[in-house]
């Protein structure tokens, strides 16, 4: 039957799903990165450069669904948000990143012969903000996983795609100390989680809200 992998973009490393019920265990990360303090290293190296800024994640997946519309402007796309924590974050390149994913969920159902179904969703899991892709494709065969990060790597037509996607996001990612990591299940498409270290306390308690979007 069809396997559910799981990989991460740093390490190239491959783990049936049903051993690995989530990401956070194989995050390698400095421990001082995970602290919540706003005197953090993490914070003082972000706070260097002027992009970076506390920012609501419902407002970086909501610019990067306008984003998305603006390109697909009927396509379907799910939004969740179950968090109301900020990243400390250059906002304009982290939305350009969540877009991109979703750009690639959209055009990888589109390519199966599916009407895409693509879901983004944003969420708090212990010491990280979790920007979730999910689409309806095919999913990625196993020889491909290891070469999906990778410079000028692309499925797509080399006239429309320089292959730049996913190995853009995963600089953005790791520049804002962050994760990058995909669950693939072939035969039913792919996940991406963005994961960013969490920053000051979630204000306003747990929030949950889901709405489906399609422009007309």
């Amino acid at each position: 039957g069809a396997k559910n992998d799981q990989y991460d973009s740093d390490e190239d490393q491959f783990f049936h799903f049903s051993e690995v019920s989530f990401p956070m265990n194989s995050v390698l990360m400095p421990r001082s990165i995970f602290f919540v303090s706003h005197k953090s290293p993490f914070v003082s190296a972000l706070q260097q450069t002027n992009s970076a800024a506390a920012s609501p994640a419902q407002q970086i997946a909501e610019l990067a669904g306008e984003r998305f519309h603006e390109k697909y402007p009927v396509g379907q796309l799910q939004l969740q948000i179950c968090t109301r924590r900020k990243v400390l974050a250059d906002k304009t390149a982290v939305t350009e990143a969540v877009y991109n994913l979703l750009i690639n969920g959209y055009e990888a159902a589109a390519a199966a012969g599916r009407t895409p179904q693509v879901r983004l969703s944003v969420r708090a899991e212990r010491m990280w903000t979790v920007f979730e892709v999910k689409d309806n494709g095919n999913g990625i065969p196993p020889s491909l996983r290891g070469k999906i990060f990778e410079p000028f790597y692309t499925s797509k037509s080399k006239n429309t795609n320089w292959g730049m996607g996913l190995f853009y996001v995963r600089r953005i990612v790791r520049k804002h100390f962050g994760h990058l990591k995909a669950v693939s299940e072939e035969g039913k498409g792919s996940t991406f989680l963005l994961m960013l270290p969490r920053y000051g306390d979630e204000e306003g308690g747990k929030h949950h809200s889901s709405r489906q979007e399609a422009k007309s």
